[in-house]
Parts: structure tokens; sequence; C-alpha cells
């Protein structure tokens, strides 16, 4: 999957304004990102690399994925106003764009487009974990 892919449906202006309002960074293999049960203040463009997805408690973890870049994480948290569903490590060195609350509600007050697509991955990352999770 390319970004083009990943960003599907969106105008070429709400593609350059995600960009535009997010910060790249680097991490490195190992690295947490997100928390189960933190407060949800950002979410990540993975540009470049992998991250294991899991849930649970340390000792007692479940898999949920592994995303390769691109893709979006910690959507569902940030969109909803909930803590985060999941523990996010990078797998691999990986390369990303962090999206903070402020710069995700200029982005949503600006483009109704974007929160519709935002909020169509949402979904489907949510159907997605659920049917993960029934099948453990």
């Amino acid at each position: 999957m390319t970004l083009n892919q990943l960003f599907g449906s969106l105008s070429l202006e709400d593609r350059e304004r995600i960009l535009a309002e997010g910060k790249p960074q680097l991490a490195t293999k190992g690295t947490v990102l997100m928390r189960l049960g933190e407060l949800a203040d950002s979410f990540v463009i993975l540009t470049g690399g992998e991250v294991r997805v899991s849930t649970g408690e340390s000792g007692h973890r479940q898999f949920l994925a592994e995303l390769r870049a691109p893709t979006i994480i910690g959507e569902t948290a940030i969109f909803a106003g909930l803590k985060r569903t999941a523990t996010v490590t990078a797998s691999t060195d990986i390369k990303m764009v962090v999206l903070d609350r402020t710069a995700i509600d200029r982005l949503l007050n600006a483009s109704p487009q974007l929160r519709t697509w935002l909020a169509k991955l949402a979904m489907e990352r949510a159907e997605q974990t659920v049917m993960t999770l029934s099948k453990q």
C-alpha cells in the first residue's frame, strides 16, 4: 500500500493539510509509541517500518496485529475521545508523522470530508480488532 492508497478518497488539499500539520519523527525498534490506558492525545501516520499492536497487561498480552507502513495508528481512541485501547511498539526502526490533538482539531474543523474519512478508518479498525479478539 502507498500513502496515496491509504489516503484514498481524500482530496489533494486534505492530504497536504494532514502532512503539513504533522510532525515528522523517527523511533527505534522497541520504542513504545502508545500504551494501553493512556489518554489519547495524538495519532500517528506510519510512513516507514512496522509496529506490533497488543492489549492486556505485561505477562498477559494478547497480540492484535502487526502493522506495516503506510498506515495510521491511534485513530480510534483520538476520534472517540477515549483512552488507548492497545499498546503499540515499534517492531523495526520507524518513520512517522505525529498529529497532536490541536492539529487534529484544526484538521477536522477545516474539512468535513476528512472527519468522515477518519471516522470510517476508526470504525474499520475497531471491527478488525473485535474480529481478532473473537478468534483468540
